[in-house]
Order: C-alpha cells, then structure tokens, then sequence
C-alpha cells in the first residue's frame, strides 16, 4: 500500500522516504526547501491524532526547540499541516541508536560507557537547565551519530517543572516512561516526578551499556516495575569485573530508590569525564565501534531520528 505521506510537503519540507515506524509515528527523510538539506520529519499516525495525542506530540517539539547543545537532537520546527497531520521537523543524525548498538554487539567496554555517559548526562544537564524532565531516557532514545557525538532525542513525554497545567496530560494512575528504565516515583504517581527520575533512567541505561542487559528483567512490565520498586539492582561488578569500581559507585548512586540520593546530571557528567585511563582509550573505543556498525535504510548512511513510543 502506498505511503500517504511520501511526496508531501510539511513546513517547506518535502518527504522523500520512510526511515522508521513506532507505535504512535513514523519518521521520515525529507528535503527542506528553504534551508537546502536534508532532516528529518517525525509524523503523528493518523489512529493517534487525537487532540491528547496531538497536544503530547506538539509539545515535543516546543520542549525541544528550547534546547541548543550538541549533545540533544535539535528541532527547527513543529506544527499542524493543512489535512491535520501533526508533524515535527529536526536534524537528521546519521548514525544508529544505543539500543541498536546493544542488540548487535552486547556490553560496551568501560571506557565507551564513560565518554558515551559523559556526552548524555551533558545533553541532560540542557534539559534540565530549561526546567524540562525527559521522562524517557532509555538506550532508544539516544543516538550514536557517525561523528561520534552522542545525542538525545525524543522528548515526547517531555515535562516543563513549573508548569502544572501539563499534569492533565498524565492520566491518573498512569505510568510514564519505559518500564525497563523507568524511576520509581514515576510508577508510584508520575506528576510527582522531578530532574531526578531522569538520573535513575539514565543509571539504569549506563547499567545496560555496561553489562548488556537493563537493571531488572522478568516476563512481564508489572514484575519489572515491581522490582523497580522493591529490589536492589545486581552489583554491577558481580556481573562484569572490569567496570571500574568509581563507575559502578556511580551508576549505583544514579539508582538509588530515594531521588535525594542521585546525584545531578552534571555531577554524572564531570564524575564519568574524570580519570586519564578511560579518556585516553574512549576515542579509540568509539572509533572501533563505529567502524563495525553497517548503517543500511533505504540505501542512504542514516537512521530514524528517533524511536518512537
């Protein structure tokens, strides 16, 4: 069946081709007339373009576009196009995202962990400087570009703090995020959520490109949650002894249940940047890792700018 988008215009931007499709969206390669250069354009599914949905999906694109640092996907624009369809437009980053990366090669070495962590918590410490909570930071909404930056993107269940009126997009009793990677606070009662469930998510990503696998695992997202809630996570060197014992401190902290004890981004930030052995060797790590990863969509060197929820 024919795309009913490709060949469509949104904002100065014409759709040359699909690169992806999530449970809410689509996103696409497109042409921007005015600025001469490919982006990419993140689209509402037609079955999700309720006024909620749309209102969420908008709102994405007015966190993000508030946002200027290397290390967060930038977005140029965002609106409503004639036939109804809520679109986004943003960067195109070349590359893959950490969740791609972890299914084909497993556990990053420390070193990578580190330089990649460090990047992240930067891009989060921007967020959170704009009085924004991602709410969703898992290793799919990170992307590895093919200039080695780290990027954060998606902010679809995006929250300004001091703005109460968005609590009504949050259904009572409604969990926020991805369970895998999702703070406590946030299953016990989301609209009580602070900058600090984003540190947890980010632990519990730093825990996954390390070891391989997410924090806690079980057959259903009510076990996992639960877990969340009640367990400690696996010492991190139990399971991979090479990790250095300052980083798994770290991350450990990053997954405290009370969000008093995680530290800042920032704190993660210069934390992860500190110690010569695993700077000196970050560089070569990502240049490897890069070099083994075949990007293939569509016969371009891209991928979807985001993986969408």
């Amino acid at each position: 069946m024919a795309d009913p988008h490709l060949g469509k215009t949104y904002g100065n931007v014409r759709l040359t081709a699909r690169l992806g499709q999530g449970a809410m969206g689509a996103v696409y390669r497109g042409w921007h007339e005015r600025m001469d250069r490919d982006v990419a354009v993140k689209v509402l599914l037609n079955s999700h373009a309720k006024d909620k949905a749309r209102e969420r999906f908008l709102r994405e694109g007015q966190s993000a576009a508030k946002i200027d640092h290397e290390n967060v996907v930038h977005v140029l624009d965002a609106g409503v196009a004639p036939d109804g369809t809520a679109y986004l437009i943003m960067e195109l980053v070349n590359g893959h995202s950490l969740g791609k990366i972890l299914d084909e090669n497993g556990a990053l070495a420390p070193e990578v962990v580190a330089r990649l962590g460090s990047s992240i918590a930067l891009g989060l410490a921007a967020i959170h400087a704009k009085g924004i909570i991602h709410r969703d930071i898992k290793p799919d909404n990170i992307l590895l570009g093919n200039d080695k930056k780290a990027k954060i993107t998606d902010l679809g269940l995006a929250k300004q703090t001091d703005d109460p009126e968005l609590n009504r997009l949050t259904a009572t009793g409604m969990v926020v995020g991805t369970p895998l990677y999702v703070a406590p606070e946030c299953i016990r009662d989301p609209r009580t959520a602070t900058i600090s469930a984003d540190i947890y998510s980010l632990g519990a990503t730093l825990y996954h490109l390390l070891t391989g696998r997410p924090p806690f695992t079980a057959e259903s997202p009510y076990e996992v949650m639960r877990a969340h809630l009640e367990i400690r996570p696996q010492p991190l060197r139990e399971i991979a002894p090479q990790i250095p014992n300052g980083m798994a401190q770290l991350v450990e902290r990053c997954l405290a249940k009370a969000p008093e004890r995680r530290p800042t981004a920032l704190a993660v930030a210069d934390a992860l940047s500190q110690g010569s052995r695993l700077k000196a060797s970050a560089n070569r790590g990502l240049a490897l890792l890069i070099g083994i990863i075949t990007v293939t969509v569509l016969g371009a060197a891209s991928v979807a700018l985001a993986v969408l929820t």
